[in-house]
């Protein structure tokens, strides 16, 4: 086990990449009996600092280090923040301290300050053509390899939501038993008869910018218990590919010749055509603002799930 370090920062967007880690420590550092007494997770948006400082600097109970989690360190009241320093500067040897962002590139004097004192770990989601790699990366964690279309497949299905991803890759792994590859096959058998169409109904009936039609498949998929992650990724998926295209057609290149680079199937290429042409490159940015705006807001218990989504949709389909 490597040497714990008294003050660790993580960054970054993959949340169960933290929580695993947090594990990790809980594991090195606690054992079950004790854990109840001490291990804190804090909110920097809603806890008092003195509290968390006061926790910081308690002896632990049974055990050699208490673990206090703090999260959400961007929003920490500027008040609070040079007597969080001076505690850093001087971090309790009972304690380890861990402080989470959810910013992927942090910025801002504070937080190049409380870098000074601490370990810095980034656990980030990678986007676009690394998303993939990733998914490869999950299969070889878990003793398998994936075919060179299994990935892109899955996300197609699924999105890119990490949790729901590695919930199916769990569940591909299963199948195959002793085999060692993982193929589109098994994608089509395991996750394909799984995903609901009602969530490909939402994101295209987004692309047309059909409000009534999206808000009727949105409700669908709730009842459904879709996740709203899950849904907010296969937005920015479609998002994504509807501005890729637009910055084709930017260089010369046509629609459909813009569908086919993204190898989007030949039976939907002119839908796919009729979607980009619905946005401009400006509301296509525009829209993918929204829906970051709308995940933050979930993330810091600002906005409910449902809510957010509705909004989003509305925002989308009006985008114009």
């Amino acid at each position: 086990m490597p040497k714990i370090c008294p003050v660790y920062i993580f960054n970054g967007d993959d949340e169960n990449l933290k929580r695993e880690a947090e594990e990790k420590l809980k594991k090195a550092l606690l054992t079950k009996e004790s854990e109840a007494f001490n291990f804190d997770v804090y909110d920097c948006e809603r806890c008092d600092m003195r509290q968390v400082l006061s926790a910081l600097r308690s002896l632990p109970l049974g055990v050699k280090k208490r673990l206090i989690v703090i999260r959400n360190i961007e929003l920490m009241p500027q008040a609070a923040q040079e007597d969080f320093l001076a505690y850093l500067r001087e971090p309790a040897k009972s304690s380890v301290c861990v402080l989470e962002t959810a910013e992927i590139k942090p910025k801002g004097g504070f937080y190049a300050s409380i870098k000074r004192y601490a370990k810095e770990i980034s656990f980030d989601i990678p986007k676009g053509a690394g998303f993939e790699a990733w998914i490869r990366e999950e299969f070889r964690k878990r003793g398998k390899s994936a075919d060179y279309r299994t990935p892109r497949l899955l996300k197609e299905l699924k999105g890119t939501d990490p949790t729901g991803l590695r919930l199916e890759i769990d569940k591909l792994v299963a199948y195959a038993g002793s085999r060692k590859t993982i193929t589109k096959s098994d994608v089509s058998e395991v996750v394909g008869s799984s995903a609901p169409a009602n969530i490909f109904e939402f994101v295209n009936a987004l692309s047309r910018k059909d409000a009534g039609s999206a808000l009727i498949a949105k409700g669908e998929l709730l009842k459904s218990r879709k996740k709203v992650p899950e849904i907010l990724g296969m937005i920015g998926w479609q998002l994504g590919r509807l501005r890729e295209a637009k910055r084709m057609m930017e260089s010369g290149v046509t629609a459909r010749q813009a569908g086919t680079r993204l190898e989007i199937p030949q039976f939907y290429i002119e839908r796919f055509r009729k979607e980009i042409k619905a946005f401009s490159a400006d509301e296509l940015d525009r829209s993918i603002d929204y829906l970051l705006e709308a995940d933050s807001g979930i993330k810091r218990g600002l906005l409910k799930p449902d809510e957010a989504l509705e909004v989003l949709v509305v925002r989308i389909c009006g985008s114009a």
